[in-house]
């Protein structure tokens, strides 16, 4: 079973938050909270970036610019721990050479659904909520 297709077997029906703020503060070597809120602060802008880019490319069917988008929140995802929203970008860069558009485009509306759970977590963290 790949790698991903595990982590989210185990993921699911599991009460983790959508950006794992110890593990940030492990990637970052630091818990300084002005840290943490200045890279969620990036974060939401580049995520907000590259929403738009996976929309456009989704609109359009370029399956070139969708997996550059789709990498890029992967990896963006991936620095700040959101590690279900960095798996679901792998599992379409992986499926998109072979995939349908309609199972790409329901494997976008799970990233962006968890997108939105990771922003929301981010907007709620930087608010002090």
């Amino acid at each position: 079973m790949p790698l991903y297709k595990a982590l989210l077997i185990s993921w699911a029906g599991s009460d983790m938050e959508p950006i794992n703020i110890d593990e940030l503060s492990d990637i970052l070597g630091t818990s300084d909270p002005g840290v943490i809120r200045a890279v969620l602060e990036v974060w939401l802008s580049l995520c907000t970036d590259l929403i738009n880019a996976v929309s456009n490319a989704m609109a359009a069917q370029d399956r070139v610019s969708l997996r550059k988008a789709v990498h890029g929140l992967k990896g963006t995802s991936l620095q700040i721990g959101a590690k279900q929203l960095a798996m679901l970008c792998k599992r379409l860069e992986d499926e998109l050479p072979d995939s349908d558009w309609t199972m790409i485009s329901d494997l976008v509306d799970r990233i962006f659904v968890e997108v939105k759970h990771a922003q929301s977590f981010a907007k709620n963290f930087l608010s002090g909520a």
